[in-house]
């Protein structure tokens, strides 16, 4: 039964550590204790606030015919307090054992329990969440101490779901700020359900002619009132800014014309807590009173709407924004010129041509020549330099012959240029963040159009769709590259040099996002002759979690000071995480000792909730360690176990983080234990470092070559050099 205990603890803790919500979370803990005990049905019941009685959240049982009618029941039936097994548990708040239900006074899901053969039952309160029941067909006499592990299962759930509360309540809030960051150029106002104003920005206020002093005043009423004055109709003033029903969950977009002639573009969206439900409205308004103007000239130009409906697809497609401009600037002509140039702002200010594009494909490979023979110089006074110097837009309606003599570098350029045809031209700097990334340039040549004002315009409104997503990608270039340096930061430069010892390790990062990922491993000298490794998960990404990754790495080096004990030293990192109240992390981590001696290794391990390592013998029999443990920073105090395992030549232990087995490939499939065991015993016959590379390509391989999870692994052998047996000298 202490094995099932310990199985108990490591599925709660494999399930909550791996999941994002306790919805995720919960089917898997059902099942994971239903199998450690060898159990057969599992049931979460949960308070409903409105009739105050408990319903069944999730339930979890066996493929068994047999079982289906107390599923049923389970599902349709409710509890109130005192009332069966979940009752009594709600009303005592203690865990509960049942040897047979069949004989119990108070159960009332008897007559279907007996038919479908249930004997035994026990269950336990979930902290500040509702209870969990288990029942078996054996009858089973009471267990206090696997009662008491119930007990502790059902704090590390509640602590987890409280955690979860509290991240949604942080998720609204990163919701409103988001909102701001993605679209500071207009006006902003978050409605709450009781039509009180959650958020506006400056832009708002400025927009709708709202004093800042009311703004900042919070007087709701007279923000309103500012609003009513600017409308033609004010019947229209709930709709505007009225929170609309609940059911009402579509996002909306229309335009409203104010009582100065200004047209704003508005759009409106629910604003979602993390499950989807609504609370509150965002509304966003713009002014394109200019736009609209323009829009009354090319309303029937259907070639226009389709470019930009368009072009605005191909620079949302990827971050490579090199490619989308090449495609840009090719579906630019012939529609808004004959010749269409983008350039770039490099670190250094140069101003790189990045892409190129002629209506005459003839003519293409001399543009090309023009722009390598002629580079723009970054200190001009004319065209693109002076349009990414000064943010502002140069329009050339007709360019003369004297226009180019003046700006012609020498005989040979003037030729060049005259037979590009130049007729006229606009010069737009690409903006975003008040920052000129570089110029978008529009020639008309043979075509013999003049652009006027109103072109210029339309290349702006072009140019602002464009500057954006190059700003996204550098910044996520940028991103990308300090969490790949602050990640190199918290893993170890080197691995020590272990007398009798091989070391691999691998270490990849995902990458479907820029940030620093949980995964972290270390190998380092804890003291005389002895060695520590080290590999855990820290929940979630980010800075946040890279702060917990690096306290994880000193707590450990400097717990090995004081103890050789594995588990003691988990024990300490167990208590430096519970302490950090301000941050809600946790993580997994597996830790061992190292002891080289004469032809082998000593390895003594403990894990906290983190997957144990594998042993991979000479013979190539693969075996997990025998390791389980809680994870960390859950509860105050823990108990860990130490397993000690000898390695001898030809023998290695694997460590390795979740992101091995559970890789997914593009279709949904998990990599899985059955196919990393196979891979482990193809390793037996290999050096660690090839076993490592083996392990790791078939992973990244398994994904098509973009890991969607961070991974971590490390491999220990022992040296093949010293059972090697040395000629005897003579004497």
């Amino acid at each position: 039964m202490g094995a099932d205990r310990a199985g108990v603890e490591h599925a709660a803790a494999r399930a909550l550590a791996g999941a994002r919500t306790l919805d995720e979370a919960v089917p898997e803990i059902l099942e994971g204790i239903c199998v450690a005990l060898g159990w057969d049905v599992g049931v979460l019941w949960t308070l409903d606030d409105r009739s105050s009685r408990l319903t069944c959240a999730e339930l979890w049982r066996r493929p068994d015919d047999r079982l289906a009618a107390f599923e049923e029941i389970c599902r349709q039936r409710t509890f109130e307090r005192g009332e069966g097994l979940p009752g009594r548990i709600w009303e005592s708040g203690n865990a509960a054992w049942i040897s047979d239900v069949v004989a119990d006074l108070n159960f009332p899901r008897k007559p279907v329990a007996e038919r479908a053969g249930l004997h035994g039952a026990f269950g336990f309160p979930v902290s500040g969440l509702g209870v969990m029941e288990f029942f078996s067909f054996e009858v089973h006499e009471p267990d206090d101490e696997m009662l008491e592990v119930a007990v502790t299962v059902g704090a590390q759930i509640g602590q987890f779901a409280e955690r979860e509360r509290l991240r949604d309540q942080i998720e609204v809030q990163n919701a409103i700020l988001e909102a701001q960051s993605e679209a500071a150029l207009d006006g902003i106002v978050v409605v709450g359900p009781d039509a009180r104003i959650l958020y506006s920005n400056a832009r708002f206020a400025e927009i709708w002619g709202i004093p800042a002093e009311v703004l900042e005043s919070g007087d709701d009423a007279e923000v309103y009132r500012h609003m009513m004055l600017k409308l033609t109709d004010p019947d229209v003033f709930l709709e505007l800014v009225g929170y609309l029903s609940e059911a009402d969950e579509e996002s909306r977009r229309d335009e409203l014309t104010l009582n100065d002639g200004v047209v704003l573009d508005r759009w409106t969206a629910p604003l979602r807590g993390p499950a989807g439900e609504v609370q509150g409205r965002a509304w966003y308004y713009r002014d394109i009173t200019e736009a609209k103007r323009i829009e009354r000239r090319l309303r029937d130009n259907e070639q226009w709407l389709a470019f930009i409906a368009e072009a605005t697809l191909i620079l949302s497609e990827t971050f490579d924004y090199r490619t989308e401009l090449e495609r840009l600037a090719q579906l630019a002509v012939p529609l808004l010129g004959d010749w269409c140039a983008i350039h770039i702002v490099e670190d250094d200010g140069d101003l790189t041509p990045v892409a190129v594009a002629h209506v005459d494909p003839e003519l293409l490979d001399t543009v090309r020549e023009y722009e390598e023979r002629y580079p723009i110089d970054p200190n001009g006074t004319t065209g693109v330099p002076a349009a990414v110097r000064t943010g502002q837009s140069i329009l050339y309606e007709e360019i003369t012959d004297d226009m180019l003599v003046a700006g012609a570098r020498d005989e040979e350029h003037l030729a060049f240029v005259r037979r590009l045809d130049f007729r006229s031209a606009m010069v737009v700097p690409l903006i975003c963040r008040d920052h000129v990334l570089g110029a978008l340039t529009l020639v008309a040549a043979a075509s013999g159009r003049r652009y006027t004002k109103e072109d210029l315009r339309l290349a702006e409104d072009l140019a602002v769709r464009a500057a954006f997503p190059i700003d996204n990608a550098r910044l996520y270039q940028e991103r990308a590259r300090v969490a790949q340096t602050l990640q190199e930061s918290l893993l170890p430069p080197d691995l020590p040099e272990i007398p009798g010892t091989e070391l691999a390790a691998r270490y990849h990062a995902a990458v479907e996002t820029a940030e620093v990922g949980g995964d972290f491993y270390d190998l380092f000298e804890a003291g005389a002759r002895t060695w520590g490794v080290a590999l855990g998960d820290v929940s979630g990404k980010g800075v946040d979690a890279a702060a917990v990754t690096s306290l994880a790495r000193h707590t450990l080096r400097a717990a090995a000071l004081s103890s050789r004990r594995p588990s003691d030293i988990l024990a300490i990192l167990n208590t430096a995480l519970f302490e950090q109240t301000e941050h809600d992390r946790f993580c997994t981590a597996v830790y061992g000792v190292l002891r080289p001696r004469f032809g082998r290794i000593e390895v003594t391990v403990a894990c906290a909730g983190h997957p144990p390592p594998y042993i991979v013998r000479s013979n190539g029999t693969v075996e997990a360690l025998s390791c389980v443990g809680t994870l960390l920073g859950i509860v105050e105090s823990m108990e860990l176990a130490d397993t000690t395992v000898e390695l001898g030549f030809g023998d290695k232990m694997v460590f390795y983080t979740d992101g091995v087995i559970e890789a997914r490939s593009e279709d949904g499939r998990m990599f899985g234990e059955t196919e990393f065991e196979r891979l482990l015993a193809e390793s037996a016959t290999r050096g660690v470092a090839a076993a490592a590379d083996l392990i790791t390509n078939a992973v990244i391989d398994f994904q098509s070559g973009r890991p969607r999870d961070d991974m971590a692994l490390v491999v220990v052998g022992v040296k093949s050099s010293i059972f090697r047996r040395q000629p005897r000298r003579r004497t």
